[in-house]
């Protein structure tokens, strides 16, 4: 896939030279080349606007995790709003951001601060940190309390994996020593979403073999991931709209781990197979619009453009290695 350097950098340059939309070119320079040039227009974009205008005073959204359907907003959770700022390139000194952080770091220091109702089963108290830090490792904290989430879980997916496969056994046993409950086959086991996020920000604490047995076990695993609609042995030609659209962003994490390339091979090249004449991909009506930068999609082209980024986000990183 490394040959195909030079060909992505020239359709990313073209969109560089093509697109109207400043937060467009910011997420091209912030997330391929790791550079800030348009970082200001950035933040005067339509979407980072809309969810700045839903902000509260504290920091949030409202609710964290669980919908207020009471609530008249387009971006009803804490959640919601910071996953689409961190697709959107937003980061650590933007306003939004910084407030953000502060009333996530807050939560995980009070959990009495809680703003959404509390599930009565016995994993959901347990998951709530989980829920929290999750969201704030896009952005970085050195905060102790968030700290100590990435240690506890770190340390259960290193014994889950500290023989040759995945030790359901193992991975209860130190979850119940160290958050208080069995995981293994909850919405807050390895295969959540959310463990996925907290492990790919914070590869660097994970041993290399460690995150090949990981992946592996995800890549083959034939339960939905946990809050996504897919599983990820499911064949790329069979899915569309919101499957299609969860595959992609998983693999978009999963990226950030060794071993990914080498993995997920099959799935790159279909991804690549997808790719127009034109280089551009299209995936038209069949996948979710939250992948949206340009203004609107109105135009084919805002929308080629739109599925593209999407598309190389889910696989620049092995293209780089």
């Amino acid at each position: 896939m490394a040959k195909n350097i030079e060909k992505y950098n020239e359709i990313l340059n073209l969109i560089l030279n093509t697109s109207q939309y400043d937060i467009v070119k910011h997420k091209i320079m912030s997330e391929f080349y790791c550079k800030n040039d348009f970082s200001e227009k950035a933040e005067k974009s339509k979407w980072v606007n809309d969810i700045k205008k839903e902000q509260k005073p504290n920091g949030s959204w409202g609710r964290f995790h669980s919908q207020d359907s009471s609530a008249k907003q387009k971006y009803p959770t804490t959640e919601n709003a910071v996953l689409l700022l961190k697709y959107l390139a937003i980061g650590r000194g933007n306003n939004i951001i910084e407030s953000a952080c502060n009333y996530m770091e807050k939560l995980l220091s009070d959990l009495s601060l809680w703003p959404d109702a509390w599930e009565k089963n016995k994993w959901f108290k347990l998951a709530v940190p989980l829920f929290i830090a999750s969201k704030l490792t896009m952005f970085g904290s050195n905060h102790p309390d968030f700290m100590e989430v990435c240690k506890i879980w770190v340390k259960i997916l290193k014994s889950s994996f500290a023989s040759n496969k995945y030790n359901g056994k193992e991975t209860d046993f130190i979850a119940l020593e160290n958050i208080g409950v069995q995981i293994d086959g909850s919405y807050i086991g390895l295969n959540s979403i959310n463990s996925i996020l907290l492990f790919s920000y914070n590869t660097n604490l994970i041993p290399v073999e460690i995150q090949m047995k990981y992946i592996k076990w995800l890549h083959y695993n034939p339960n939905n991931i946990c809050y996504t609609a897919t599983s990820l042995n499911k064949n790329l030609n069979e899915l569309s709209g919101n499957k299609l659209y969860d595959y992609l962003r998983i693999m978009m994490l999963l990226s950030k781990f060794n071993g990914y390339a080498d993995e997920f091979s099959h799935e790159i090249k279909w991804l690549e197979n997808q790719c127009g004449k034109d280089g551009y991909w299209d995936f038209g009506n069949k996948i979710n619009s939250n992948l949206k930068l340009s203004d609107n999609w109105r135009l084919e082209m805002n929308r080629k453009i739109d599925n593209t980024i999407f598309v190389l986000s889910a696989f620049f990183s092995s293209v780089k290695n």
